[in-house]
């Protein structure tokens, strides 16, 4: 009886110690896919301002939600921490740099454009000094 318990105890610790578990910058194969399900399906409900912007731009959905989340697991333990915090840790500004950064070449160069000429454009008026 004492080996039989003795043998259970021994299994049972095998087996939840090679239970996958997500750490900062290696989420399972599961938070990962919570991460871009959860990412795609907000696509979904903004869909007008997605379609724009990736018609514009050139934006894979798939790429642009595979790219969010791996910031996001660089930035959090796990799905779960990432979910509940994410929110209240990115202001608007943090959260448009987070999401700019996965926007592709195109955005960039667009973005890039358009402060260029801008600024090329931009006159002071001799009230501003």
């Amino acid at each position: 009886m004492k080996n039989s318990i003795l043998f259970l105890s021994l299994s049972l610790m095998f087996i939840l110690s090679s239970c996958e578990q997500s750490k900062k910058g290696a989420w399972t194969d599961s938070d990962i896919e919570k991460c871009k399900k959860e990412i795609l399906d907000g696509m979904k409900e903004k869909k007008e301002e997605f379609e724009m912007m990736k018609s514009m731009f050139k934006i894979d959905e798939n790429e642009f939600s595979k790219c969010l989340c791996e910031k996001v697991e660089d930035k959090y333990e796990s799905f779960a921490e990432a979910d509940a915090k994410i929110e209240k840790e990115l202001d608007s500004e943090k959260g448009a740099e987070f999401l700019m950064s996965c926007m592709g070449e195109d955005f960039k160069k667009g973005l890039d454009d358009a402060l260029e000429r801008n600024l090329d454009t931009f006159e002071f008026s001799d009230d501003a000094f």
